[in-house]
């Protein structure tokens, strides 16, 4: 079974008891609840877990200013569409002495800054099966 929007969403209801969805666009107060919260429900269970299916790598330039004070390069991280865009840095490879600080990673570390992160991913289609049941549920809270 193709994970989709709607196939979360009626998974949330499932576990409510109320009646499924055909569309999020029916207009109904159910529909409009599920296209409101889905996509920042998608992103909390995302940041909350390292999903096989969301990580990505990339390897960072450093900015051309050095921070303010207290380490030598700052990268920017990955702002690109989805699924590029990065939710939460897991692993940086040369160690673990860096800052998060905004959007971007303050270290000592050289360029390029070799990250392991977790990604924003919009297509349910490409989500593991546990995370899109762990959507569900978190969906499930919102909508009762």
């Amino acid at each position: 079974m193709t994970i989709s929007v709607v196939s979360i969403c009626n998974r949330a209801l499932d576990l409510l008891g109320a009646d499924p969805l055909t569309s999020l666009e029916d207009g109904t107060k159910t529909a409009n609840l599920c296209l409101r919260n889905f996509a920042a429900i998608r992103d909390i269970v995302l940041r909350s877990y390292p999903w096989n299916s969301a990580m990505r790598r990339a390897g960072l330039a450093a900015l051309a200013d050095a921070p303010a004070w207290g380490y030598l390069f700052q990268y920017e991280l990955p702002t690109g569409p989805a699924p590029e865009r990065c939710l939460r840095v897991h692993r940086v490879a040369r160690g673990e002495n860096f800052r998060i600080e905004g959007r971007r990673i303050l270290t000592d570390y050289p360029a390029p800054l070799q990250i392991l992160y977790v990604a924003q991913i919009d297509d349910p289609a490409d989500f593991d099966p546990l995370l899109a049941e762990s959507i569900a549920a978190r969906l499930s809270v919102y909508l009762a």
